[in-house]
């Protein structure tokens, strides 16, 4: 029970850390005493978020994995160390307050809003590059970024070539 949200931000973030982030935010909602743990959990997918970026985009497009580590390492140990503490905390803490409810914290509706908000993102970062070119892929991935990072990682590594255009799909 102490570590099943952190479990959760783990292996969902190995998917979607944004579904895990709004699946556990809504749950905080409901249950307030919960608020740390969920926290952790969401900790956890954003942190394993930089690793599957990282995979992702070396799997695609190798040249552009190399051209990551710069900017991936040090939030992912940070946030590895971060997560590690608050369980560490969490854990030699109190008990839990309360029962959870047993239901399935990832809805199908969000699924089908993320396959959409996928697809947008995918039409976007094509306008910006066509439109703005490399600033365009840069801010269009500071932007699109904030909403879901996985489809902008597969249009950054199949859009990033060599020299320039490489470095800002690795910035983006």
């Amino acid at each position: 029970a102490k570590r099943g949200d952190v479990l959760t931000g783990l292996l969902g973030g190995l998917v979607s850390s944004t579904n895990v982030t709004l699946a556990l935010s809504r749950l905080s909602r409901k249950m307030p005493g919960q608020a740390e743990a969920l926290a952790l959990g969401v900790l956890t997918a954003c942190t394993v978020m930089y690793l599957r970026v990282a995979v992702v985009s070396s799997l695609l497009n190798p040249a552009l994995g190399v051209e990551l580590v710069r900017y991936w390492l040090l939030p992912a140990l940070t946030g590895a160390a971060v997560a590690w503490w608050g369980v560490r905390r969490h854990v030699s803490g109190s008990e839990l307050e309360g029962e959870r409810e047993e239901a399935n914290p990832l809805e199908v509706g969000a699924a089908l809003q993320m396959a959409v908000l996928f697809q947008l993102v995918l039409y976007g970062i094509s306008w910006m590059r066509d439109w703005f070119g490399q600033a365009g892929l840069i801010w269009s991935g500071a932007v699109l970024g904030l909403t879901d990072v996985d489809a902008l990682t597969i249009s950054m590594a199949r859009s990033a070539g060599e020299g320039d255009h490489l470095r800002a799909a690795a910035m983006a």
